[in-house]
């Protein structure tokens, strides 16, 4: 049986990612790597590196503030902005 998992399916024998509280809440109408997420602060490491410059992330720390990152694919990393 297959489970889409931020816009991708995946068979019951293949590793899905775990995304914690991260959800995709927009994907590029024209490339559909380049997303932007928001979850908690805690799942920071858990951000997909199979996305595109350009993605985004709004993470809560659960003290009602926020930190926003960009992912940069040539460095294949997630910065804070």
């Amino acid at each position: 049986m297959a489970i889409m998992i931020d816009g991708q399916y995946y068979n019951s024998a293949d590793e899905a990612p775990d995304l914690g509280s991260l959800t995709a809440v927009d994907v590029d109408k024209d490339n559909s790597k380049i997303r932007s997420y928001e979850g908690l602060l805690s799942d920071l490491s858990k951000l997909p590196h199979y996305v595109e410059t350009g993605s985004t992330a709004l993470l809560y720390d659960g003290n009602g503030n926020t930190k926003v990152y960009k992912f940069n694919k040539v460095m294949d990393t997630w910065y804070e902005l």
